[in-house]
Parts: structure tokens; sequence; C-alpha cells
């Protein structure tokens, strides 16, 4: 915006009288100076690391504009209910808290954020926000107040869309592509079926400008007729805070078309957001964990330190750091892995193979430019990948020659003899990942699952000529995305061959074999040793026990139960373990112990679910009841939805002075939005 206020006064341009507002001492306090070039100066907000960088001819009214609209700098001021600095800004400031306030929306419907710098800021936020562990898009950074208490409903109804409306148009670094995004599209449709677009050329010239304030004005005329408003309000009826977190989630996924969803239905299906939230979102969360009869094992917020996460990633963990150990110490295999990442690159990235390809009608891209998921163990998929193309490799290696290359790229012999037999060995790995990724395997199965891989791959006999059958699914992985970096020189890539190793065959797959067993052994103890995965399998009803690989383990586990019992229970008498595996027919011959009771009931109505269990038997042997409630996530009665809410609320209600979720909080959040949906 161009000033005229020099002009006004008769003032030179060449001198320059600054605002009364553009004192120095005004801005530094919420402005702070990190940088400055030559003429240029950087300040940066102190409540939300928002930046501006501007010279000493350029006038500072952009932050004026940036603390009118700071949520952060609101919420601070309603926080500590008075002015930060009452000898700055004083004026202006009591502006920005009118302009900003939700239960104002209705009247002042520009309040947000109206400038191209502000889209710059929100932009800068996404790009920050990445998920490195999981393959999947992380949250961006939820920039709401969960202090809505004094908003008017179809006030805050306002709030939201316009929130919701900043967050698509900040998404897009060129604005004119949201006339074509399907999902804004979407949007605006549920919001004003009447609303037609502009054209591209009314887009940058008339409402580039004021983007957001003038589809805002236009969108949200009669606004409260629609049916995303009345979800809204249904939403408010039944919590207040749990409202402010499931709006939090609308707003992370409405890129992905989540919020839609949300937009179109029903509204007498609204009673339980929780459920409908946690709908949209395990879809995205809930396949890296192992969930199902007995959900995740979550007690009161935060997270118990006993609490353990037993994922598929712990998995991959411990097998990546057996390959590496592998890799540093056999010659052999460090030659194999050297090979097949020297055949994909290679295959992806050189002009001769391609011309190789193209001349038998074959496409690299569908072959080795292949995007390995993150929840797969990548050098099982690579072997099994390169495995799959060994008579296309063998073609090429008899022609290679016209082309001057002179690795090796076929397997035969003792090299093959040993590729086929690591593939052998880490394949009841890849069976034993793809349970612990499977909703259906309880928590109560992990160790055994675990004996069971280490029962499979001492049963592996090398000298076995079977043919390897493929079992992981390459052909579910997206092409492109592969290995087409520069390739590393090894002795593979230098022409040496896999006999010049020498390496004696039963010799080099013995020790691939006991390196992976000792990574499956110590990754069982840290599950058997845990408490929290003792009694969580001790209090499994369904498979009561069955899913013990030792029958030591029962009394182990009993002994982990009764420790968090209350100390008045009669002690564990010394007893006999086959005693512990008798199955009574009468409940009057037992002792008055809760966990012999347990016992019995285990047995007589194993057909029960988990919740009806619990339930019919809570009066009987309440202690465990009260446990089961805390390790399996039992509900404290039959109306599911009521636990639900009461543990959002206590999760919310201990961050009270938070306007948006850390990482901590979204995975507890998770774990309860969760909870009762498998």
């Amino acid at each position: 915006m161009n000033d005229k206020s020099a002009d006004d006064r008769n003032i030179p341009r060449t001198r320059i009288v600054p605002p009364k507002f553009r004192k120095g001492s005004r801005f530094d306090k919420h402005f702070p100076i990190i940088a400055k070039e030559q003429n240029w100066i950087t300040r940066e907000c102190c409540y939300c690391n928002w930046q501006y960088k501007y010279t000493e001819l350029k006038f500072q009214r952009p932050l004026q504009r940036h603390i009118k609209n700071c949520e952060k700098y609101i919420l601070a001021r309603k926080n500590d209910g008075k002015v930060v600095n009452k000898n700055s800004m004083t004026t202006d400031m009591d502006d920005s808290e009118a302009l900003n306030d939700p239960s104002n929306m209705e009247g002042n419907t520009s309040a947000n954020i109206t400038d191209n710098d502000m889209f710059n800021s929100f932009l800068k936020a996404d790009e920050t926000s990445s998920s490195s562990d999981l393959n999947m898009t992380e949250p961006m950074d939820i920039e709401i107040s969960a202090d809505l208490q004094n908003c008017e409903k179809s006030k805050e109804a306002l709030f939201v869309i316009n929130k919701l409306l900043t967050n698509f148009i900040s998404s897009e670094s060129d604005h004119t592509k949201l006339l074509t995004n399907m999902s804004f599209i979407e949007f605006v449709k549920q919001l004003n079926p009447t609303y037609i677009l502009p054209t591209p050329k009314e887009f940058v010239e008339e409402l580039q400008p004021r983007l957001i304030e003038e589809l805002y004005k236009t969108l949200t005329k009669d606004v409260n007729e629609k049916s995303f408003t009345v979800c809204i309000n249904q939403i408010l009826t039944t919590s207040k805070n749990l409202y402010s977190v499931s709006l939090s989630y609308l707003e992370q996924f409405e890129i992905k078309q989540q919020t839609i969803g949300f937009m179109t239905i029903d509204p007498k299906d609204l009673s339980n957001l929780v459920e409908l939230v946690a709908q949209k979102v395990d879809k995205e969360y809930r396949k890296y964990c192992i969930v199902s009869a007995i959900p995740h094992i979550s007690s009161t917020f935060p997270l118990n330190p006993d609490i353990i996460e037993c994922s598929a990633q712990s998995l991959i963990k411990a097998m990546q750091i057996a390959m590496k150990k592998l890799k540093n110490t056999s010659l052999p295999v460090n030659y194999l892995i050297d090979k097949c990442c020297g055949i994909m690159i290679a295959f992806n990235t050189e002009p001769e193979i391609k011309q190789f390809l193209a001349s038998n009608k074959l496409d690299a891209k569908t072959i080795f430019d292949k995007k390995i998921p993150r929840n797969t163990f990548i050098w099982f998929a690579i072997f099994e990948l390169v495995y799959s193309q060994m008579d296309m490799l063998k073609q090429y290696s008899n022609e290679k020659m016209t082309y001057n290359d002179v690795r090796d790229y076929s397997f035969e012999g003792m090299e093959l003899k040993v590729f086929e037999g690591i593939i052998k060995l880490l394949q009841p790995i890849h069976i034993l990942l793809e349970q612990l990724k499977s909703k259906e395997m309880p928590i109560s199965n992990l160790l055994k699952l675990i004996v069971v891989a280490e029962r499979n791959i001492n049963k592996i006999n090398f000298d076995d000529n079977t043919e390897v059958q493929i079992i992981s699914n390459i052909g579910g992985f997206s092409n492109y995305g592969g290995f087409n970096e520069k390739p590393k020189r090894s002795n593979w890539y230098n022409g040496i061959t896999f006999n010049r190793l020498e390496c004696d065959s039963t010799e080099c797959l013995n020790e691939v074999r006991k390196t992976i067993l000792e990574g499956l052994s110590q990754l069982f103890e840290q599950y058997l040793n845990n408490k929290t995965v003792q009694i969580a399998t001790f209090l499994y009803h369904a498979t009561f026990n069955t899913n013990f690989v030792k029958q030591e383990d029962w009394i182990l586990f009993r002994m982990a139960v009764e420790s968090e019992m209350p100390s008045t229970m009669q002690p564990l008498p010394e007893i006999k373990v086959a005693d512990e595996f008798a199955i009574y027919e009468d409940d009057t011959e037992l002792s008055l112990l809760e966990v012999d009771i347990y016992k019995t009931k285990c047995i007589k109505q194993r057909h029960l679910n988990r919740f009806e269990f619990w339930e019919t038997n809570k009066n009987e042997i309440p202690q465990l009841y009260n446990l089961a409630k805390k390790y399996l996530s039992i509900p404290c009665s039959t109306t599911f939805t009521q636990n639900e809410y009461a543990c959002v609320e206590e999760c919310i209600g201990k961050n009270k002075e938070l306007d948006y979720l850390d990482l901590i909080q979204e995975r507890n959040l998770m774990f309860i939005l969760n909870q009762n949906h498998y």
C-alpha cells in the first residue's frame, strides 16, 4: 500500500518522516531485530516466529497489521487480561483485539489475513512440517484458540469457515490453481451452492489483492442455513473442548479432502464426533501399530514411563541394526547389498541400459524405479525386487559387452545360493512384520509370533534347491522415486565378481541366521520384560493360557498383575505351574483370589468379546476390572462415548494454556480417538 502522508504535508520526498507508530521502541518488544544487512532489517514476531524484511525507506505497516492478526498474541492478551505493553501500540492494539475476537467475526469479516505476506508465513509453516517415520502427511501446525467459551455458536461456525478457507488458500503458492482444485471446488459448493467461481482473469485482477476477504464475504452469505454450520453447532452442544480439538483434526485433513466428508454428513448422525474423527484419522495411523482386540495399551495421560508402543517400526529398526552389523562384518553380504543397489541405480539412470530396455520393449520405471514404503524392511524388498528380475538380468549380462559394461549382473553358482539363502532367512521377518501391522493381531500374540518367526528361521535348510517364492507386494510399490542417485564405486562396480571373495556359503548363511536371531531375541526380551505387555497379555481373556511362550511366563505375568493390585490382597502361594492351567468346573472350588476367579471366567466365557466380558464380571473381579480399564482401554460403562469424551477432556485440560497440540498430545489424543473403534 502506498502512503501519501509526505505529499499531504508538502514535505520533500527525499526526507522520510516515519509515522508516530514507527518508532523503534514500539516494535522492539514484539518484533525484535534478528538480522541487519546494509539497508535491510529483518524482524521476527516473538509470538509466532513470523518474519518481515524491510528497508528504512519502506513503511513498517505490515508489522502493525500482523500484530492485529497474530492469534498467539491475542490469546496471550486474553490469558493475561491486560495490555501486554502499556507504553506501546495502546490505541492500535485495542482495535486489533476487537478485530480478532471471534465473537465479532460477523461484523468484521476481514479480521483475518488479507495480504500476501501472511500467505507466505503460512506456507513457510507448512513446509517445515513433515513426517519421516510413517510415510504419511504430518498434520500442519494448528493455530486455533481453544478459548472460545464466549463465542456464540453461529459466529463460531463463521470463524471455522474463515479458518478453513485461509488454510485452503495458503496451501497454494499459485492461487489461480484453486480454480481447478477439486477439493476447494467441493468446499465452495457445500458452503454456497449458488456461488459461481470467477474466471482466472477476474481471480487475478479483482480478487487477488483481497482474496480471503472477498471469498469469505461471498461464500458465507446465508451460510447459517448450510449443513456445515449445522454440523458445527451440533458439535458445540457436546463439548466445548472436544469441539476445539475436533476442529483441529478437521483442519489438518481438509487438503486431503477429509473435511468434505464432515460437511456432507446428516446432522442427525453427529451425536458422536469422536467416532467420526476416528473413522477419518485411523486409516492414516493405525496400520503402523499393533491394534485390534487389545488396542493401544494406554493409561491416563500423559503416558506412563512403562507404557510401550508395540509397532512394526520396532521390528524394522531391530533388523536394520542386524543388517548393518552384517554389512560391516560379512564381505559376501556387503557385496550383495552393493550389487543389488548398484543394479537398481544403473537401470534407472544409465542411457546404455535404457537403450537395451527399449530394444526389448521394457520400461525401467516398471522394473526397478520403485518407491519402497517406509513401513517395509527395505533390504528385503530390494533383494526380492532384484531376484524377481533374474531372467532379464541374465539376458542383459549376455549382451552387456556390446555396451562396454564390465559389471556382473547375473547370479549363478555359489552367489545364487547365498543370495537365495538370505532371502529365505528374511522372509519370516517379512511375515512377522505384516502381522504386526495387521489390525487383527492383538498384543497378547506378540511374543508367540516372535518365537514362531525364530523357529521358522531355524528350520530353513540351505541345501534345499526349491525356488524362492516372492512374498512381498512388489506390484503394489508405486513407480518413480526409487534409486536414482549417482552410483557408488564398490567391488561390484569395479567389475569384481562374487567368486573372487572365496567365501564358504554355509558358513556365511549361518552367520546371517545367527545375527538375525540375535536381533529377534533382543526384541523378544524387550517385550517380555515390559510390565505393560505382561499385564495386557494376562488380562486378555479370549486367549488366556494360550498366548504364553513358556508356562513359566504365566506366573511372571500373574505376578506383574498382582503387583498392581492393592497390598491387602492375599499373597500368591507357592504352586506348581501345572495347577495354574487346571480347568475348574465350578467356581465354588476356587479360592477367593480374584486372579483365580478370573482364570475360570476366562475358560467359561471365552466366547464373549472384550467389552462384554469385563462388563459382565466387573462386580466379581473389581480390582482386575480397574486394571483392564487402564491397560486394555475398557470403558467405564456400556456407553463407550462417555469414556471417550472424559479422556479427551482430561487430555486437553492438562494443556489449557496452549492453542495447539504438540506431538505427544497428538499421539495421546490419537490413542483415545481410536481406542474403541477396532
